[in-house]
């Protein structure tokens, strides 16, 4: 779990620090993304968390799917 925060984190310090404009068309995709994003994070912070055993195939076909 301290991997996933540390790299959400780093990710959010990178996007922050890095001078991007994403076109208009795009912005309605983006905001998908982003909450499929945060979908497969929480759920593999409950995974881990959990009495359930974490299995990355399902936390990456759920991020490619989604």
């Amino acid at each position: 779990m301290l991997w996933a925060l540390f790299g959400t984190l780093l990710g959010i310090i990178v996007g922050l620090s890095l001078n991007y404009n994403i076109p208009i068309d795009y912005i309605k995709y983006t905001a998908v993304v982003i909450i499929v994003i945060f979908d497969a994070l929480f759920g593999g912070i409950k995974a881990d968390v959990s009495i359930e055993e974490f299995d990355a195939t399902i936390f990456i076909t759920g991020l490619a799917f989604n």
